[in-house]
């Protein structure tokens, strides 16, 4: 028998794929939406970012390396890792098609603590 409630993993496993679809969903709208059409590298890296998130995006820290090392071992089509890197520092850039890592993604921001009120 399946530990937990009864159904729990069926739905478990149906929030993945739907997260999944949603995911591809979404990063496929543009294309869709142009006619334009990608060449299978481009494919595979989008479906391997949102494999990642869509499964992986709901596992732990010791699970996600898990997770990592799994998805690496099916494709060859990854950025060069940097120490302590995995698949989940890295999204495709839509402009060039390629891995991007976050950093380059997402600006820099502090907390304006001077606009902080108590």
């Amino acid at each position: 028998t399946m530990p937990g409630l009864p159904w729990e993993h069926v739905s478990r496993d149906m929030c993945s794929v739907v997260t999944l679809l949603t995911l591809l969903d979404a990063s496929l709208a543009e294309s869709v939406n142009t006619n334009e059409i990608y060449n299978e590298q481009h494919y595979e890296r989008i479906f391997i970012f949102c494999c990642v998130w869509a499964i992986g995006g709901q596992c732990t820290p010791e699970d996600r390396l898990k997770v990592h090392d799994s998805l690496i071992e099916l494709s060859e089509n990854y950025p060069e890792f940097g120490e302590d890197e995995t698949i989940y520092e890295y999204v495709v850039n839509p402009d060039d098609t390629e891995w991007q890592h976050w950093s380059g993604r997402v600006p820099s921001w502090e907390y304006p603590v001077h606009e902080e009120k108590p």
